[in-house]
């Protein structure tokens, strides 16, 4: 199993959008924070990642906040499962990232618009 990262739950999965929304009775808000351990391999296979290639049926990226550096990313899935975005990260990324998912707890989970964030661009048609 990779390393886990001593700030994050010590219940997090350590181990993927294809734009189809969750079923709703099943949705839930899944945070994955990315170790980026080689950012030259991990940044081209992750934009399978943001488009959703091969994603899980019902499981899409919506945010993505990568460090300045590279060395890190976090992003939020919607999703029906924990383990379909663990499982997608991981066989997308490979050995490049140590990926760690967790369920967002949306009874105290909060948001405001981040501004000065541009939106995700529309999929090339």
């Amino acid at each position: 199993m990779a390393e886990r990262d001593a700030a994050l739950p010590p219940d997090a999965c350590v181990a993927p959008s294809n734009g189809t929304p969750p079923d709703e009775e099943d949705a839930m808000y899944v945070v994955v924070h990315h170790k980026i351990l080689n950012p030259e391999t991990a940044f081209p296979r992750g934009q399978a990642l943001i488009d959703g290639t091969g994603a899980p049926d019902g499981t899409r990226v919506l945010q993505f906040y990568p460090h300045v550096d590279g060395s890190v990313v976090t992003c939020l899935w919607e999703t029906n499962s924990v383990a379909d975005v663990q499982a997608f990260a991981d066989a997308t990324l490979g050995d490049a990232s140590v990926n760690v998912c967790y369920e967002v707890d949306t009874e105290k989970a909060f948001a405001d618009p981040p501004a000065g964030l541009r939106p995700k661009s529309a999929p090339d048609a």
